[in-house]
């Protein structure tokens, strides 16, 4: 069976995309930025439940973006100076053999907090000679001030840092994606990650002169378009200006970005032209570090059943891919990442509630729908949380191009650089 599958994926992956449509922005003139993606997979009963073990399809990419929020950092072992857990080097020795096989060169996303961005990151250990992963181990809005280990933290992450560019010899390394998500921990803690971010970044320089370091910033809370951006009673002007000043003292190479305007925008045509570009500060060069569209509704279970939350469609995610396209153009960006090169969740999933039985994706639903609480409603965003990056690949799950997204995209890569 299993070799009967791996031979229907070879096939899947294999097939060409149809030609680019008509209103893909392909013109003949070189293309100024480079194109990139990663190989995440939900990896279902096993820790952590997303890998990248697995490549992007390498036609599809200039660059390999490797996001390590997953496997977390060796905080303990790091701090006392002592070498990593076997498992996680294992771990990691398999990243960076996928990196040198593609022959592609590599933007490295590392983890300085969680992907909940409160907490520091996923501490991984190991327990029994297998890799342990934690989420939300340390104080939230974990404050490098007045924190005992401050010191030993602090001097862990940049050990692991080094660890980290040793290994996998990037071009691009964002040392701190989507730092201002922890902005709403408040001024002190703020601050001192401010701080903390700067001397890591201090280090890794003084050690590699030429990698493009930075911090990655998400552009809807930089907006203040979620609620829970501003300050209660706060103009969203006050709010969005208090945000920019906010990441004023972050050292940086590049102006990096996250953007995932379906969060806000029903569809991609609403998205204002200077969503991103009326962020970056004169002199500064864009990179737009991750983004993407869903493609299949969300759908979930809550107080009053089964609920659509977010309706769209692989056309809706195609808008957003050609705005995005444009906008790199226009901006001169050096490099866009679409964030998956294949869906995670099969066709279906998404849209799917109650939970088909057979999808095998029940289970692990459950689980999310249960770390949110015993409220149906709050149990309803945990399954949306589930959902939200689900189908937000140039490709199906099983390799097949996503149309019109793909035929867009490899269009657009054929361009000559």
């Amino acid at each position: 069976m299993r070799l009967v599958a791996t031979t229907l994926l070879l096939l899947a992956s294999c097939a060409s995309p149809a030609p680019a449509p008509a209103s893909c922005p392909v013109s003949d003139a070189p293309r100024p930025f480079l194109m990139g993606s990663t190989g995440v997979r939900l990896a279902l009963g096993e820790d952590p439940l997303y890998a990248q073990d697995a490549l992007p399809e390498l036609d599809d990419i200039d660059v390999l973006v490797i996001h390590e929020d997953f496997l977390g950092v060796p905080w303990a072992e790091l701090a006392a100076g002592e070498d990593p857990p076997g498992a996680w080097v294992d771990a990691i020795d398999v990243l960076v053999e996928n990196a040198r096989s593609s022959g592609k060169p590599v933007m490295l996303s590392t983890s300085l907090v969680n992907t909940g961005r409160t907490h520091l990151a996923h501490r991984a250990s190991e327990v029994d000679g297998q890799l342990r992963i934690e989420t939300g181990w340390s104080a939230d809005c974990y404050d490098f001030s007045t924190a005992d280990d401050a010191d030993a933290m602090r001097r862990a992450y940049i050990a692991y840092l080094r660890y980290m560019v040793d290994r996998f010899e990037p071009r691009w390394l964002n040392h701190a994606p989507e730092i201002n998500l922890f902005a709403n921990c408040g001024a002190q803690p703020w601050g001192a990650l401010v701080d903390t971010a700067n001397q890591a970044y201090d280090a890794i320089k003084a050690d590699h002169p030429d990698l493009v370091v930075f911090p990655s910033f998400q552009v809807e809370h930089l907006r203040a378009l979620p609620n829970e951006a501003c300050l209660d009673g706060e103009a969203k002007a006050d709010c969005e200006a208090r945000h920019r000043e906010e990441i004023g003292g972050l050292k940086r190479d590049r102006f990096a970005v996250s953007v995932y305007p379906y969060s806000e925008w029903s569809h991609a045509g609403d998205v204002p032209d200077d969503h991103i570009t009326g962020l970056v500060p004169d002199g500064e060069r864009m990179l737009i570090s991750e983004t993407g569209w869903i493609s299949e509704d969300i759908r979930a279970e809550g107080s009053l059943g089964c609920q659509t939350l977010v309706q769209t469609s692989p056309e809706e995610a195609y808008g957003w891919m050609t705005t995005v396209l444009e906008t790199a153009e226009s901006a001169d960006a050096e490099l866009l990442v679409w964030w998956s090169n294949r869906d995670l969740l099969e066709e279906g999933v998404s849209s799917s509630c109650p939970c088909d039985p057979d999808s095998g994706h029940c289970e692990t639903i459950e689980a999310f729908r249960a770390a949110f609480g015993d409220d149906p409603d709050t149990a309803m965003f945990g399954e949306m949380v589930y959902k939200a990056y689900g189908t937000m690949g140039l490709r199906h799950a099983d390799g097949s191009p996503k149309e019109p997204l793909a035929s867009c995209w490899a269009a657009t890569r054929e361009r000559p650089r």
